[in-house]
């Protein structure tokens, strides 16, 4: 199943509940349903980019799988494999060129622009930037 599908399902079941909190504070006549996407994850491929980039900086390192990774932070299940490792993954997404470099998602950009195309929808990219970290930024303004 491709994304845009889900996301659409996703949004025509929730329409009720974001139309009555987006619509609490404007008029009648201007209800318009906002959708925050992410960034990484969902149109911008960190995970798969960065286990590219993890494997050729450090090819003798044993690293995750995409299958085998588990939660939030990349480096905290790195230094569980191995706790030098965690200082190495993060040097990995605060090299430059990171975020401009990462893969789209396959199937969020389109999902990104279909939605954009509804009617009194307006759709926003919502991400943030790396601590420590001074290209990223523009780096993910530039991928968007």
């Amino acid at each position: 199943m491709t994304l845009l599908p889900r996301i659409m399902r996703w949004v025509e079941r929730s329409a009720p509940f974001f139309h009555l909190q987006c619509s609490a504070n404007m008029s009648t006549n201007n209800r318009r349903l906002r959708i925050l996407v992410d960034m990484d994850g969902v149109i911008a491929d960190f995970e798969g980019g960065f286990l590219k980039k993890f494997k050729a900086r450090y090819p003798n390192e044993p690293y995750l799988s995409l299958e085998d990774r588990r939660g939030f932070w990349v480096s905290t299940q790195y230094g569980d494999l191995r706790s030098d490792l965690c200082d190495k993954a993060i040097s990995i997404w605060e090299s430059k060129n990171f975020f401009i470099e990462l893969d789209p998602v396959p199937g969020g950009v389109e999902a990104v622009k279909e939605m954009f195309k509804m009617e009194n929808t307006d759709v926003f990219i919502c991400t943030s930037p790396i601590k420590h970290y001074c290209y990223c930024p523009y780096e993910k303004v530039r991928f968007s």
